[in-house]
């Protein structure tokens, strides 16, 4: 085996646990846009700002520069004089959570090694 992606597998084995944790964290937020909380300083709600600011928070700890734009997005840069880069796309709020969930659709439960929860398998 190629030794790039035996140590690509062993550094994933080593970080798993703490990106499941924290994307447990993330879907517990309940970022569904709230027009009743809509500000200057939280144009699409509380909890869509609080999801950004989680979001924000994590990048710093990774080593990320992280820089919130209008309390819309955040961007983040880890080496700008780097010549190439590379651009991810995500969002950080939820639509509303309709009918049939079995558990809370923010308690981001752990079954049969699947986290549950909304927003856990979107981008």
């Amino acid at each position: 085996m190629n030794k790039d992606i035996l140590k690509a597998q062993e550094l994933t084995e080593l970080v798993f646990p703490k990106l499941v944790k924290d994307l447990a964290k993330w879907v517990q937020i309940d970022s569904v846009y709230d027009e009743e909380t809509v500000s200057k300083t939280a144009p699409f709600g509380k909890n869509v700002k609080k999801s950004l600011a989680f979001f924000k928070s994590l990048a710093k700890k990774d080593g990320f520069e992280a820089v919130d734009i209008d309390n819309k997005l955040v961007e983040l840069t880890y080496n700008e004089k780097a010549d190439k880069s590379v651009v991810i796309m995500g969002h950080a709020d939820v639509v509303p959570t309709g009918n049939g969930w079995k558990d809370s659709p923010f308690s981001a439960v752990i079954k049969d090694n699947k986290l549950y929860g909304r927003g856990s398998i979107d981008d």
